[in-house]
């Protein structure tokens, strides 16, 4: 009889194990499904619209305690990519510095309506938010996706990209070193807002 109990107890062992290996391998391989090629940009190519950021290399850094930064989201086959009959949801992936309580990143995705009654209106689809994560004086990379009810529409609507950049002292600045926007067949993903 302990024997079986032994063995009972062994096979359920292995079977969490493997369903925590299972668990495991899902939650990585989702941040891997990409569709087609995204549309992606270094730091370094924003506009500034307010504040003061320096360019080193392809980063944009923050000198000011805030800046707006705009990146011109352009129409490229990965913003269209589906998966057959799988859904597929758009991603918003950015990678960015911030160490903590001193800096905020704040990544939005919009569209501007070039026509009809939407003409003129400014939308957010997506927004990422280093707030969410765990600081850190290193750069990290950090990706949503959600269906966002919408699908690119470039014949009536402009995108862009636009970075919020804040720090409220030093020696550890905000940071971006890069974007994308893309598709995935992925289930959706929020931030986990720690």
């Amino acid at each position: 009889m302990k024997n079986s109990k032994t063995k009972l107890s062994m096979v359920v062992k292995s079977l969490c194990g493997l369903a925590l290996l299972l668990a495991g391998l899902a939650a990585t391989s989702q941040a891997q499904v990409v569709l087609g090629q995204p549309w992606t940009s270094i730091g370094a190519v924003g506009t500034v619209d307010e504040g003061e950021i320096t360019f080193t290399g392809p980063i944009a850094y923050l000198e000011s305690d805030s800046a707006v930064v705009r990146y011109n989201v352009v129409s490229v086959e990965g913003l269209f990519a589906n998966a057959g009959a799988m859904p597929t949801r758009t991603f918003l992936r950015a990678r960015f510095r911030d160490n903590g309580d001193n800096n905020r990143v704040v990544v939005r995705l919009k569209s501007l309506g070039l026509t009809g009654a939407s003409a003129g209106d400014i939308t957010t689809l997506m927004t990422l938010d280093s707030d969410d994560y765990a600081g850190s004086s290193s750069f990290q990379t950090r990706s949503i996706w959600c269906d966002g009810g919408f699908s690119f529409d470039f014949a009536n609507y402009a995108y862009f990209v636009e970075v919020t950049m804040s720090r409220t002292s030093l020696p550890i600045t905000a940071g971006l070193a890069g974007i994308q926007v893309g598709r995935t067949s992925s289930g959706c993903f929020v931030a986990p807002s720690i």
